[in-house]
């Protein structure tokens, strides 16, 4: 699973753009496409706020991993490490909360 997290100011500022660029030659288009924008800025502004601190980067979790897996008795020195999602999971929080 891949998540892709997009401030949400950037996306308010480019709705409120595209609504401003919009051409109202078509009256029936223009209408329909600001309800949807405004649909869109509705949603935002009732959506709470991501808490960036939860995300890790690759390289935090390149880390967590690594930490983890040094300490872990079921490896030796030059095995390769592999966990379960649930594992890693349980890992990341414990780095989370700095248990690592």
């Amino acid at each position: 699973m891949t998540v892709i997290v997009i401030e949400r100011d950037f996306i308010a500022r480019w709705v409120r753009e595209m609504k401003r660029r919009q051409n109202s030659e078509n009256q029936d288009y223009y209408t329909g496409y600001v309800c949807a924008m405004s649909t869109v800025e509705g949603m935002l502004a009732m959506c709470p706020e991501y808490d960036f601190e939860k995300l890790f980067s690759p390289g935090d979790v390149c880390k967590a991993m690594i930490l983890h897996g040094q300490r872990d008795k079921h490896f030796k020195l030059g095995d390769t490490i592999r966990y379960s999602p649930t594992e890693v999971h349980d890992i990341l929080n414990e780095a989370r909360r700095g248990e690592i």
